[in-house]
């Protein structure tokens, strides 16, 4: 959501990025960008991860689909729909 704030008003970006995120900006401007955002219950699989990763030290590297991840890859995979409650 950040990185979308900073695409629609550049100068938002934190100064010690905005050089380099000004020269990015520069450099993809010939682009034809399209960004969406997908609430965590569209992306299972990319929820269960981040949260792997904020309690997990170091770097992990998986030869095969981790274990914690096979229902929601099942559960995306299928296209089912899942609804978020307030």
């Amino acid at each position: 959501m950040l990185a979308l704030q900073y695409f629609k008003k550049p100068g938002l970006a934190p100064w010690r990025l905005r050089v380099k995120w000004m020269n990015s900006l520069a450099s993809i401007s010939q682009f034809q960008v399209h960004i969406s955002h997908v609430f965590r219950e569209g992306n299972q699989v990319a929820d269960k991860l981040a949260k792997h990763d904020a309690v997990t030290s170091g770097s992990v590297w998986w030869d095969s689909i981790p274990q914690f991840l096979f229902s929601s890859l099942g559960h995306d995979f299928s296209g089912r729909t899942t609804y978020r409650f307030a």
